[in-house]
């Protein structure tokens, strides 16, 4: 059972991630950087995870700090939307998913190779890393994703996306829900105006420094000196938030929106990655 517990919440003063030298290229051009919104909080006690889960969440959003701080982006890209100015109904919940955060390594991702979704030099000759070989291009046709028509340009599009695809489970729906994969549907997704990669390099490159800088990995050692076992465990939590008291953060349906909150359990820090995609008529 959650413990009734109210946080505390005070806005940092910490840059835009999305801005960093490593991946903000491929952020712009792939239409992510216009309608995002970042904010990091620290907050006052310890959080702790699973029991801690809807009080933790419910005090963020009911804070007059973050009520007042955190906005969201316009159709114009300004962060003019703050949620003191959307209707929300204290009476009702908080509507999220809890993320899992298990996957340690982006070995995660090899199998994109062992089930030819990328094209192997035909070169017998040491072959390139994985991220710089060029993706199997496919006819441009339409797949709906929960009610939103993407474009498919790949065959690895197909794959994440496409349930009807052969190799659609290549990855199991438990790893579907991996915070991780999620991070590597929305690069691939983009948002309004996305120009699409044909090679994995940007995509693997972009989800991995995402995944290095928003979950931060504690090492765990078992046994004794001589034959210790080490291993990563994350000491983050991540809630993909889908209605905010009875209010929807989004103005439409649509799969390339997201929210998400990390949670730093030993930092007490919490990051809000806000993305909507506007549908913008010429």
């Amino acid at each position: 059972m959650e413990e009734d517990k109210s946080f505390t919440f005070n806005l940092l003063k910490t840059p835009n991630f999305l801005d960093a030298p490593e991946i903000q290229e491929n952020i712009f051009k792939w239409g992510l950087y216009k309608y995002s919104s970042t904010c990091t909080f620290s907050f006052d006690k310890e959080f702790i995870p699973s029991i801690d889960n809807l009080s933790f969440i419910t005090s963020f959003f009911e804070s007059s700090n973050v009520k007042d701080s955190l906005k969201f982006k316009d159709i114009s890209g300004k962060p003019s939307i703050s949620l003191s100015s959307m209707d929300l109904d204290s009476s009702k919940s908080i509507d999220y998913d809890t993320i899992p955060v298990n996957i340690t390594t982006m070995n995660f991702f090899n199998r994109l190779v062992s089930s030819n979704l990328i094209c192997l030099p035909k070169s017998k000759k040491k072959a390139a890393s994985m991220s710089s070989l060029p993706l199997k291009e496919c006819m441009w046709h339409p797949i709906d994703v929960k009610g939103t028509e993407i474009e498919a340009h790949t065959t690895l599009d197909c794959a994440v996306f496409d349930e009807e695809d052969d190799e659609y489970y290549l990855f199991e729906p438990t790893e579907r829900k991996e915070f991780i994969f999620q991070l590597f549907q929305h690069v691939l997704l983009g948002g309004s105006m996305n120009q699409y990669d044909i090679v994995c390099e940007g995509y693997l490159g972009t989800t991995k420094w995402l995944y290095k800088h928003l979950i931060k990995m504690t090492k765990i050692t078992r046994g004794s000196s001589l034959i210790a076992e080490i291993s990563l465990s994350s000491r983050c939590s991540v809630f993909k938030i889908k209605s905010i008291f009875g209010t929807c953060p989004f103005h439409s349906s649509d799969i390339r929106n997201f929210m998400f909150i990390i949670v730093d359990q030993k930092k007490r820090t919490v990051t809000v990655w806000h993305h909507e995609c506007y549908h913008i008529m010429f």
